[in-house]
């Protein structure tokens, strides 16, 4: 493993650099000009001992690629077990370690951000817990990426799995996830927390957790004995060696974070970052409500679409308990566009929404809070364009597709806000259990894409419907072209879907030469018919019945590739 760079970066970077991000008072704009600022410095870096380590951690790799990773994230199709993945891993998180640098730089001086004393001391101690959960991350990779362990359990069904942890003590019954890494050896299985599989950078992260408690204790304020009493939640469950206390623990910092108001989100490990869905990868963001232009009109579209979808839903389903049970949830949903320092399992996977937290009781007794992050969006639409271009070629893309100017706007504001909104419909705290987990993770992704494409024609024009297909097809072909990556294989499952029905309805097709996009209002109003058929016959019964039998039934039905989209996946390899 390439190791995490440590000296003070931003010493040599010139005040003319820094003095513009001193004047920023938007928190917003100086995020993102930090990350600027970041990029260029990596490209050209400052001093002598940040060009040798470049060197370093860049041996071996395409220049290209490294290109990708620090401009936008992208690791493309990147084997990730290979230690060119890890490789890349390092040259992310040393862009993000040279951002947190410039941040701290600023917020230590004089500024106009006009922090408040608490925002001070989470923006300063998340730099921190950011170059730790880097380092975290990289060390839980190598623990459970090609693990032999859990690539049998992979192999086996869900409901096997889980009997056979139960079975060894490893997992207990009211268990949602673990926060340890398991492993296999002479025939024993063994489970290890995670202070104590990586002391060091638990202890590290520990330590800063513990010093922001004290300061924001200090403080005193509402704001700051909210973000104490989560922060102290937080890393109560970090460092707890008793596997048998730790859905507990965690579940506190759940609710301890549902208190947290403000336009700070600290974002604590929710989500599982390996393809078994049992183990929650390492990763921590800050999340800032983003207060700009662009920002605001997303948002204004985001609480449009929450509100129109909600009445939607009722109108439709208003009958059905299975809905009724999660309006209350529906209805206190918050969705908004934040920008956001992240570390950890974001280095390669920056989520674009997220609906958290995830566990079923507390989304129906305390809400939810849901991120749109539209640096994210900016990035992956790079990502996407490139691989239209290998599909439909350069001149149709730009045609069909670039040439939308509210294209990324309605894939934050109606997609993706619908899709986050929607996670929320029709699902009990019994949903997960009585279907199967593996089926629940497959469908429930599909399930919220497919209730916000069913809603949105009550609301939007047929040119806005229009725009909305083409920013979900874009990102639905980026995951086509991740098929590989097992953990993503619930995104693909929709893709499929959606392609599927594009196809059937005529929007797409292909002449044995030529790629065909083709949304005239026909083709539109025939797709959106198929998939409220869907909706309404096949979907809504599985969670309404919560029957594994029926959910298996719905998986081989509609998630399988026709060989026109299986010819479509070739065109992007």
């Amino acid at each position: 493993m390439v190791e995490p760079y440590r000296a003070g970066i931003v010493q040599e970077i010139t005040s003319n650099e820094i003095d513009p991000l001193r004047r920023e008072t938007s928190i917003s704009n100086f995020f993102d000009q930090a990350s600027t600022l970041a990029r260029n410095t990596y490209f050209v870096p400052s001093t002598s001992e940040l060009s040798k380590y470049i060197v370093d951690i860049e041996e071996g790799l395409d220049p290209e690629a490294v290109a990708k990773v620090v401009q936008i994230q992208d690791f493309g199709n990147i084997d990730t077990k290979t230690p060119e993945y890890d490789q890349l891993l390092a040259v992310a998180s040393l862009n993000t370690q040279l951002q947190r640098q410039i941040i701290r730089e600023v917020v230590l001086g004089k500024n106009n951000l006009e922090l408040s004393p608490a925002e001070r001391v989470v923006v300063l101690g998340s730099c921190d817990i950011g170059d730790q959960f880097d380092l975290l991350y990289r060390e839980w990779r190598k623990k459970v990426v090609d693990n032999p362990f859990l690539e049998k359990l992979f192999r086996m069904e869900k409901t096997e799995t889980k009997k056979l942890l139960q079975e060894l003590g490893i997992m207990s019954e009211s268990d949602i996830y673990l926060y340890s890494v398991l492993e296999e050896k002479d025939e024993m299985i063994t489970s290890h927390s995670y202070a104590e599989a990586f002391p060091e950078p638990i202890a590290a992260i520990e330590n800063t957790i513990r010093g922001m408690v004290n300061e924001l204790r200090e403080i005193g304020d509402g704001e700051a004995l909210d973000l104490a009493s989560y922060y102290e939640a937080f890393g109560n469950a970090l460092i707890s060696t008793d596997r048998s206390q730790h859905e507990k623990l965690w579940k506190e910092v759940d609710i301890a974070w549902m208190s947290v108001s403000g336009r700070m989100q600290p974002i604590h490990p929710m989500e599982s970052g390996e393809k078994n869905g049992l183990l929650v990868q390492p990763d921590y963001a800050l999340a800032i409500r983003d207060d700009r232009e662009r920002a605001t009109s997303v948002n204004v579209l985001t609480d449009m679409t929450k509100h129109n979808l909600i009445q939607w839903l009722e109108i439709n389903y208003g009958e059905k308990d299975v809905l009724r049970t999660s309006l209350s949830s529906l209805h206190s949903s918050n969705a908004a566009a934040f920008t956001a320092l992240v570390s950890g399992g974001r280095l390669d996977f920056r989520t674009a929404g997220q609906v958290v937290p995830n566990r079923p009781e507390i989304r129906i007794n305390n809400g939810v809070k849901i991120f749109l992050d539209l640096i994210t969006f900016d990035q992956r639409w790079k990502v996407q364009r490139d691989l239209l271009v290998k599909v439909f070629g350069e001149e149709t893309t730009a045609s069909i597709f670039e040439n939308e100017p509210n294209i990324i706007q309605s894939a934050a504001g109606v997609h993706v806000a619908g899709h986050e909104v929607a996670h929320i419909a029709f699902v009990q705290i019994d949903t997960k259990k009585k279907l199967g987990e593996d089926q629940y993770k497959q469908i429930e992704e599909h399930k919220s894409d497919a209730l916000i494409i069913s809603a949105v024609p009550s609301w939007l024009t047929p040119d806005e419907q229009r725009t909305f297909l083409k920013a979900i097809f874009a990102g639905d072909v980026r995951s086509l072209y991740l098929k590989k990556d097992d953990k993503r294989k619930a995104y693909y499952n929709s893709a499929v879907f959606l392609i599927n029905n594009m196809i059937e309805a005529g929007i797409i097709s292909y002449d044995g030469n030529v790629w065909n996009y083709d949304d005239r209002v026909e083709n539109i109003n025939a797709f959106f018919e198929q998939i409220r058929r869907i909706v309404h016959d096949d979907l809504v019964p599985v969670y309404e019945t919560r029957d594994p039998a029926l959910a298996k039934e719905y998986i081989e039905k509609h998630f399988q590739p026709s060989d026109l989209v299986q010819a479509f996946e070739e065109a992007l390899i």
